[in-house]
């Protein structure tokens, strides 16, 4: 292997490793904010409620 290819694999490397951290970052940030938003709409309901409501 020459210089040219070593730099290629390594390239290549920390671009894999990076984009699966990035995915996995990605993944927490929007399931975090999707539990938020569900916790966030049952308090309004909850506290809106009143009986007889459809």
């Amino acid at each position: 292997m020459n210089n040219l290819e070593v730099n290629r694999l390594l390239l290549s490397g920390i671009r894999n490793w990076f984009l699966r951290k990035w995915y996995i970052i990605r993944d927490l940030v929007s399931a975090n904010s999707l539990e938020a938003n569900v916790m966030d709409a049952y308090i309004y309901l909850m506290n809106n409620y009143e009986f007889g409501n459809q």
